[in-house]
């Protein structure tokens, strides 16, 4: 059945200094939010699908776990675009190219918003469903950014 429901993906993270933030994701999505407000900015987008909001506060609530976030890219020339960009914005970045990574080839890097949370930028360059688990799960470590 169809849905006529407009959804996006929401995302919501705790941030220490709402200026550094705004500043990375607005390089990060090359848009600025749609919204500021006292502690608070959101970035409603359509591409990646996804409603980010950063809210002021000095340490996550117990239980929260997030690992990291990531979006993937269509090809290797908007991948190198990204870079390119994150890296006149001057954050951290680490490059992996044609890696084995969560049971797929892909090709990446990672930057660092401004309280740690490391974002992925990836194209899927192979999703190896054919292979064998203990094959594909070879460098299971690599998603630490």
């Amino acid at each position: 059945m169809a849905s006529s429901i407009d959804s996006r993906l929401h995302m919501a993270l705790t941030v220490k200094n709402l200026e550094k933030s705004i500043a990375f994701y607005t390089t990060l999505f090359e848009r600025e939010p749609d919204k500021v407000k006292s502690g608070y900015a959101r970035f409603d987008l359509e591409n990646p699908g996804v409603v980010l909001t950063l809210n002021t506060g000095s340490k996550l609530r117990k239980g929260n776990r997030l690992d990291h976030m990531g979006i993937r890219i269509s090809d290797f020339e908007a991948l190198d675009r990204h870079l390119d960009r994150m890296k006149a914005f001057g954050c951290w970045i680490k490059e992996q190219r044609d890696v084995v990574c969560c049971h797929s080839r892909q090709s990446k890097f990672w930057v660092q918003d401004p309280d740690g949370l490391h974002w992925e930028f990836y194209v899927l360059v192979d999703d190896m469903k054919d292979v064998p688990e203990e094959t594909s799960a070879a460098a299971s470590n690599c998603c630490d950014g």
